[in-house]
């Protein structure tokens, strides 16, 4: 659609306006210190704090926000790292309305409408912690996978890339994505599961060393 980027940037700057303040006058959660310290730990090699989610969030979120600390500095909000999330979940949104807005106008400012106004969303988006970006990067796996998107090799190692990040954020997206895989299990046969599966795999124990 011609006006595409237009609306996405749009989008992607009032929603990482609000993010910033909110993230900005909010005092921490009760969980947030947690990631915070595990981000830190990691950061340093030791994986031995709070194992009940894989390291890759934490720890890129709080690289990245010691970053932003340097420019910004420190904050009593946690508002750096909270920065970071908002934008990594600014990003993750707008890879779920580009093909709205390509289907129609319509729809993908509806689509915007119902992303910037949903309260779980809003609620979840600007805190240190794993909620809101794990679960929009598993929906997005879960959307392709409901539209067959394996056929050619390109859509393959998408579909399984987007599927293994998914997996590397929160190990509970597993809930979500392997029921959807089950359904659609007699499109995709057998070996392409095992293929798809191998790859998943692979990408994770990429992932996971660096």
């Amino acid at each position: 659609m011609k006006y595409r980027h237009l609306f996405i940037f749009l989008f992607l700057f009032l929603w990482i306006f609000l993010g910033f303040y909110l993230a900005r006058v909010e005092s921490p959660t009760f969980d947030e210190p947690v990631h915070f310290k595990a981000g830190y730990l990691y950061s340093k090699g030791d994986y031995n704090f709070d194992p009940i989610e894989p390291p890759l969030f934490r720890r890129l979120v709080y690289t990245l926000g010691k970053k932003v600390e340097s420019i910004t500095g420190p904050s009593n909000t946690l508002f750096p790292y909270r920065a970071v999330v908002v934008i990594l979940t600014g990003i993750t949104l707008c890879l779920l309305l580009w093909p709205l807005f390509g289907h129609s106008l319509f729809s993908g400012l509806l689509g915007s409408v119902l992303f910037v106004y949903e309260p779980s969303l809003i609620a979840h988006s600007h805190y240190f912690t794993t909620d809101a970006v794990s679960a929009l990067i598993s929906v997005i796996a879960a959307l392709l996978i409901l539209k067959n998107y394996w056929k050619t090799k390109r859509q393959f190692l998408i579909l399984a890339l987007i599927f293994a990040l998914a997996v590397s954020l929160k190990v509970a997206t597993l809930a979500l994505l392997l029921p959807v895989l089950l359904i659609k299990l007699p499109r995709l046969g057998k070996s392409r599961l095992v293929y798809l599966t191998l790859t998943i795999l692979i990408i994770i124990l990429i992932i996971v060393a660096h």
